[in-house]
């Protein structure tokens, strides 16, 4: 056996050892199994804060993974992630995979303002989204108890429940709600980004203004 076929054995080995460590993740039409390489209270430095924090790790075989890249929505036993980073071993016979604390469901509102032959049609419809916010921003007030208002967010849109023959784009607006610490708040994004990948449209979001209204 060849390296990379050591390295797949090694990690189907220690699936079939320790049970409890391994996990089903999928991305796009691809699955395969995959081990838990790190807790989830981690907390990694993100590449940028429009991306979501890293929580947590999993190392898979890159052949069942072939494509995946950083940003991209996976789910893991069923659980939707976004990919926080990806590193392949220097013979690509695994990937360590960085994922996001679970997404959120939420019922958004979308709006914004389209060109659709050449006319400005006004566009607001209810929207069923995944949400998770990014790396936190840096407080200028320090130690201030009050949480930062000025989050991103990072929202998924499966592509069979966009509604629009217009993609969505850039200066569109989401409005949700979302809890945190025991409390219940007002989100309000203009989308700064779209992309599209296997199935989903991603969507990097700002706050509106600059501001979250708390309730």
């Amino acid at each position: 056996m060849g390296l990379v076929q050591d390295i797949e054995s090694a990690i189907a080995d220690v699936a079939d050892a320790l049970p409890d460590a391994a996990h089903e993740m999928r991305y796009g039409g691809a699955s395969g199994i995959v081990l838990s390489v790190s807790s989830i209270e981690m907390s990694g430095e993100p590449v940028t804060n429009e991306m979501p924090q890293e929580r947590r790790r999993v190392i898979g075989k890159r052949s069942d993974f072939p494509d995946i890249a950083e940003g991209s929505l996976i789910e893991l036993d069923g659980v939707p992630h976004l990919t926080t980073a990806i590193r392949t071993d220097p013979v690509a016979a695994s990937v360590t995979v960085g994922l996001s604390e679970p997404l959120t469901d939420c019922a958004a509102t979308y709006t914004g303002t389209h060109r659709i032959d050449g006319a400005a049609v006004a566009l607001r419809f209810p929207l069923d989204i995944l949400a998770v916010e990014n790396a936190a921003l840096p407080n200028p007030y320090g130690e201030a108890a009050a949480p930062n208002i000025a989050q991103t967010w990072t929202c998924c849109v499966a592509a069979e429940n966009w509604p629009e023959n217009t993609p969505p784009q850039t200066g569109d607006e989401l409005s949700f709600t979302a809890s945190r610490y025991g409390a219940v708040y007002d989100i309000r994004l203009r989308v700064s980004q779209a992309v599209r990948n296997h199935g989903w449209w991603i969507l990097t979001a700002r706050p509106r203004g600059g501001v979250t209204w708390w309730k």
